[in-house]
């Protein structure tokens, strides 16, 4: 069963009715107990453990039918009695074998083994729980990737062309390129239509370009991260329950049941050690700390922060897989060779002695196209979702390996139960037939007109001729 499924409530046994023989009458108390004892053994519940064959089944109705006719061995047919308890005996190995190779402890009461029953019904429902939760998950990794994808070029130049506008521009202009601008700016066709920052060298050093462009950067990033908390604000209430799952709680309750019902436990059962948060974005990367942003340049690896999935603890961050370090859109050193350029006008003499003069002493200008600044904005932004939606995936995968462990583990707690209560009626069945013996003597040393009604027709068959 994956995580995507939810899990399906493990059924506790319901107790056995009262049995009564052909005619309607109650049976005695040791038939009515051992034919209960054969009614389990029989139930589709052990049946599907494997343990009792379809030819035991058939042999254990045929008796269960014996029985409730009234139809039992003579007091003196020994080799009837024999057989039929040492059949009974082979079935109880067979439980007791079972038990050996899982190491599985034998309850010490039915109360006991009724209150584990209990108890897995519980986990059962829990995992439902979180199988919710894994299922949430699953929705937010499309959320996210929608939300990424809300983040296109237009969009972000829009937003670059609102924050120039409210920007003091000190040595600075904004030009939209016309076919008059490209000589002058040294500029090809490509840049007709398109806005760009313009500083004069003698004006503007290409420092105080840098910070002029940082400044903008620094205005898109609060703007993208007053958008990010809004988005995750949503989210985190939209999806509660993938940020209330206890994994500790879990392996917890999950470890202690198995100590009550192995006395080792098996190495498929449950994990080694608490499940750990898994590490996102590569190996060796941990949380930051709170407000530090991570640099998203446009030539690196990642664009956005990196983050730790922590585990689902109490006490933990509600939105762990969130706690990612704010992207940094500033240029890198990297960046600025395709940000800003210096550009000379065409018009001069373009002889190469002449110009190779010209550019030497005459000052050129100094331009950015936010274009290009729009498509490093959107980078860095959408890298810093990549990153959120490759953190998101590393949860959904670490929860569907946890969720299928544990229903792996409950499935096993519950499965030894059955051969423990298998084994247990074996056992009662032993003691049930030593009382069911004892009363056919009793019978047997009545009189003869009271035991009269007790003997078997001679048309139907009695337990001895079923062994």
């Amino acid at each position: 069963m994956t995580a995507t499924q939810h899990s399906r409530p493990i059924p506790v046994p319901e107790p056995l009715s009262e049995l009564h023989d052909l005619n309607g009458a109650q049976l005695s108390l040791p038939i009515s107990a051992f034919m209960q004892s054969i009614q389990f053994l029989t139930s589709p519940g052990q049946l599907n453990l494997g343990i009792v064959t379809p030819a035991d089944q058939c042999h254990l109705q045929r008796i269960a039918e014996a029985l409730a006719d009234h139809h039992v061995p003579s007091s003196q047919d020994n080799h009837a009695w024999n057989s039929l308890a040492s059949y009974i005996m082979q079935l109880r190995d067979k439980y007791q074998i079972q038990m050996d190779l899982m190491r599985i402890r034998p309850m010490e009461s039915d109360q006991k083994r009724a209150m584990l029953l209990e108890e897995i019904q519980r986990q059962s429902q829990q995992l439902d729980q979180y199988g919710q939760a894994h299922q949430e998950l699953t929705e937010l990794l499309g959320a996210l990737q929608k939300l990424s994808k809300e983040w296109k070029r237009a969009r972000i130049e829009t937003i670059i062309t609102s924050l120039v506008s409210s920007t003091p521009l000190q040595g600075c202009r904004v030009v939209k390129v016309t076919r008059q601008h490209l000589t002058s700016l040294g500029l090809g066709l490509g840049s007709l239509n398109k806005l760009y920052l313009v500083f004069e060298e003698s004006t503007a050093t290409e420092l105080e370009c840098h910070k002029l462009i940082n400044d903008i950067a620094r205005d898109f990033g609060d703007v993208f991260e007053e958008n990010v908390a809004q988005n995750l604000a949503r989210m985190a209430g939209n999806y509660q329950h993938v940020f209330n799952v206890d994994e500790g709680r879990i392996h917890q309750d999950m470890q202690h049941l198995a100590n009550r019902i192995f006395s080792a436990r098996p190495q498929s059962i449950l994990w080694e050690r608490s499940p750990r948060g898994l590490e996102a974005g590569g190996t060796g990367t941990g949380r930051r700390a709170s407000g530090e942003r991570v640099h998203g340049g446009g030539g690196g690896a990642g664009g956005g922060g990196r983050c730790s999935i922590g585990s689902q603890t109490p006490g933990a961050s509600d939105t762990s897989i969130f706690s990612m370090a704010q992207p940094v859109f500033e240029p890198a050193v990297w960046d600025w060779p395709v940000l800003l350029k210096r550009k000379m006008p065409r018009y001069r003499p373009l002889w190469w002695w002449r110009k190779k003069q010209n550019e030497a002493t005459e000052k050129g200008i100094w331009t950015v196209s936010l274009v290009r600044l729009a498509n490093h904005f959107t980078h860095v932004g959408q890298n810093y979702y990549a990153n959120m939606l490759n953190n998101a995936r590393l949860m959904h995968g670490h929860q569907a390996r946890v969720f299928e462990l544990a229903m792996h583990s409950l499935t096993r707690c519950y499965k030894a139960l059955q051969i423990e209560q298998g084994h247990a009626y074996l056992i009662q069945s032993l003691v049930y037939l030593y009382q069911i013996q004892q009363d056919a003597q009793r019978t047997a040393l009545q009189p003869a007109g009271s035991a009269k009604n007790n003997k078997p027709s001679s048309d139907q068959p009695s337990i001895s001729s079923q062994i």
